[in-house]
Formats: C-alpha cells, structure tokens, sequence
C-alpha cells in the first residue's frame, strides 16, 4: 500500500500539535486545518480519477483500486469534518452560510462521482461510469476550488504569524494536485479518451506546474509566494526540479506520440507520485 494516505494524516497531526490553550492559538490551528483540508479535498478528487484511469489501464490495479477507495473515504470524512467539525482536530463546526453553500454544491457532484469512481475500482468499468468520472471530476476541483478562496479569504484574518503564507500554502497545495493530474490527463490521453483534449489540458498542466514550481523555488511576490524558509526547503525544491526534468520526456510521450503513451504509464506513476510526495513535503514545511 502506498504511503499517500497516511502522508495526509501526518499532515493532520502536525495542525493538530499547533492547537494551544490561548484563543489566538486556537484561531490560527483552526484555520491552517481549514485551509489544508479543503486543499487535500482537492488533491484527493484528482487522485481518485487518475486510480480509476489506471485500474482501467491495468497498471497496479489492486493498489489503484484501494486507493480509490480510502481517498474516496478520505475525502467523506475531511467533508464532515470541514462541515459538522472534528473533536480531533479541534476542528468546530462551521457556521459560515456562504462556504456550507459551497460545500453542498461539492456535495452533490461528490455522490456521482465518488459512486462511479468506485465501481470502476470493483472492476464496474463500462461507458457510463467511465463518462461521470470525466464529466464531474472537473467539476468538483473547480468549486473546491471556489470553496477554498472562500475559506482563505473568511478566516485569514485569524492567523497571526501565517497570514502572509496563506497563498503559498495554498499554492504548495496546489501543486500536489497537478501531480495527480499530470497523471490523470496523460491515461486518458494514452486510453484515447477525449485525447485532444486531454493533450491540451496536459499542456496547460505541465506549464503550470513548472511555473508554481519556480515560484516556490525562488520566491514570487506576483504570485504572493514567499522564499524557501529553510535549507529543507532549498534541498526539496532541488529534488523536485530534478525529478521534473526527468518526467517531462515521459509525459511529453502522449503528446508527441500518444499511441504508445499507454506503454510507458507503468513509468510515469511513480514519478508522479514522488512528485506528490516532494509537493506534500513542502506543504508541511510552510505549515510549520
């Protein structure tokens, strides 16, 4: 089983370590873990599409089909938890009407999608389930999407010394979620699924991950990122600039040559992966 699952929860424990007695404390944990768990909704959502795209491949399926099953779990109970709230967390529930707006709109895209993504898990894969799955994945990054610059913009104003971070948190976030997606767009294109398209969302995909990616190397104040705060930091964005160097040549495969895209997708999910992992590295690093 791969380490994806437990990576977000040891995310969660570091929000969950900064939670202290005063009411300020309190006010800046809750909001952190508000922001990182709606950017994890969006990783997830992303994630769950692309396992269903290689369980439909066949690369790995009984690791992609339990994968799409405990992020799909995953993202139901972050849900809750965002909604309702979360002893664990110390996460109380939310009282915002605007942002519940916005995460009953996610809601009801959510249970097509998530039902669709796991029957092609359990080897369900026809042409309905297949067409939910490409349809509402979009659709339900866009309005997390929504509901996370909402989130961002309501309770920034409770942190104290991370204020100035919430876009780059945000942007760290970000960017685990184009890994997944990298992924996501080049199986579909080697399936030959919507494969312009695909291409074309693949292009746009790729240039934003190495513009974000340079951002967080070297900081940009356009874009509100701030410097690496740390030699860790330094050292796993030189990590993630090599491995990128490396994937570029696999996933310009399917835009070059697309027909023999699908013999290399045993390849490029796990650079994929290492890059979610390196994404995610930096994630803790700017939380903490």
């Amino acid at each position: 089983m791969r380490r994806r699952f437990f990576q977000i929860w040891s995310v969660m424990l570091v929000l969950c370590a900064q939670v202290g007695h005063a009411d300020v404390l309190t006010d800046q944990a809750e909001t952190l873990t508000r922001i990182n768990l709606v950017g994890q909704q969006r990783l997830l959502a992303v994630e769950i599409s692309m396992s269903a795209c290689m369980v439909m491949t066949g690369v790995d399926v009984e690791a992609n089909a339990a994968l799409v099953k405990t992020s799909a779990d995953t993202f139901e109970r972050f849900s809750v938890a965002l909604q309702a709230g979360d002893p664990e967390l110390a996460l109380p529930p939310e009282t915002h009407p605007e942002i519940l707006a916005n995460y009953t709109v996610v809601g009801h895209s959510w249970q097509t999608f998530a039902a669709a993504s796991r029957q092609i898990a359990w080897g369900g894969i026809q042409s309905v389930t297949v067409r939910q799955v490409l349809a509402l994945g979009p659709v339900i990054v866009r309005d997390i999407q929504i509901a996370a610059e909402l989130v961002e913009t309501v309770y920034r104003e409770k942190l104290v010394t991370k204020k100035e971070m919430t876009r780059t948190i945000d942007i760290a976030a970000r960017q685990g979620m184009l890994a997944m997606l990298l992924g996501q767009q080049f199986c579909f294109a080697a399936l030959d699924i919507n494969r312009a398209a695909m291409q074309d969302d693949l292009r746009a995909t790729m240039e934003l991950f190495a513009v974000s990616m340079d951002a967080m190397a070297n900081g940009d104040y356009d874009m509100g990122i701030i410097d690496p705060p740390s030699l860790a930091a330094l050292g796993t964005m030189q990590d993630m600039k090599g491995l990128w160097e490396n994937a570029v040549p696999v996933l310009d495969i399917a835009l070059a040559d697309p027909d023999n895209a699908r013999d290399v997708l045993q390849d490029l999910e796990p650079i994929t992966l290492s890059l979610l992992d390196l994404s995610q590295k930096m994630l803790k690093i700017y939380l903490n």
